[in-house]
């Protein structure tokens, strides 16, 4: 594997900055977990340690699938588990933006239920047109990886000639994880600035399948949490 020296200059400090963050959001997350009266702190500080996690772990994911062959062949079994699959997804949740009138971009992960669950991360901002609450997303691209993230960004948009909020939606995933996604159906929503905050779908097609995948990403994480370890000591997080 790549030593952490080699890792170009600009992911090296990221990894730093990131690894730096983490650190101080993990020892505020431990810090509130015991105590009953902080539980929604204790969950709000939980999961940005988690993001910022999941941010390092997407810089490390491609340095890996090069510089580690044992990696990639475990990492390959995860893409061939979810590449070819066509996903239904529907809107679980909306919300009014305190900024923005449509969501942008959708990220989140597979959770061990085996569902997928995003949520929206960017609105679409900027100046508003006299019809842009009768414009929404028709298209997406974005992917679903190895180690179970998935990340949608508006691709296309369209009118409708009322305002109308993604109701479900059909998702192709090929090669390596990549993904398209497309609107099918729409609700009314004449009134309403709601934008779709969250969405949720599944994606395997056994229990079988869910537990290869979730064995194959433990290893994964293993083998990345390894590497973390050993850079760890040289940069002193």
């Amino acid at each position: 594997m790549i030593s952490f020296s080699d890792i170009d200059c600009k992911n090296r400090e990221t990894l730093v900055a990131l690894e730096r963050k983490y650190y101080k959001q993990s020892v505020k997350a431990n810090k509130l977990k015991n105590n009953k009266l902080s539980k929604k702190k204790y969950v709000a500080a939980f999961n940005k340690a988690a993001d910022t996690k999941q941010q390092i772990n997407k810089i490390l994911l491609p340095l890996f699938m090069v510089h580690n062959q044992e990696f990639k062949d475990i990492a390959d079994k995860n893409y061939k588990i979810v590449d070819n699959k066509n996903l239904k997804l529907k809107t679980r949740k909306t919300g009014r933006p305190l900024i923005g009138y449509r969501a942008d971009v959708l990220s989140g992960s597979i959770n061990k239920n085996g569902l997928i669950y995003c949520n929206i991360k960017e609105v679409a901002t900027g100046l508003r047109e006299p019809y842009s609450n009768y414009i929404f997303p028709s298209h997406f691209t974005g992917y679903i990886n190895c180690l179970g993230y998935v990340y949608f960004q508006v691709s296309r948009t369209d009118y409708s000639m009322f305002k109308t909020l993604p109701k479900t939606f059909s998702c192709k995933v090929y090669d390596n994880g990549k993904a398209d996604m497309h609107t099918e159906d729409r609700d009314y929503e004449f009134l309403s600035e709601e934008v779709v905050t969250e969405i949720i779908g599944t994606i395997f097609s056994s229990i079988s399948e869910k537990d290869s995948f979730f064995e194959n990403k433990a290893k994964l994480i293993e083998i990345i949490n390894d590497y973390r370890e050993l850079y760890l000591k040289e940069i002193k997080i």
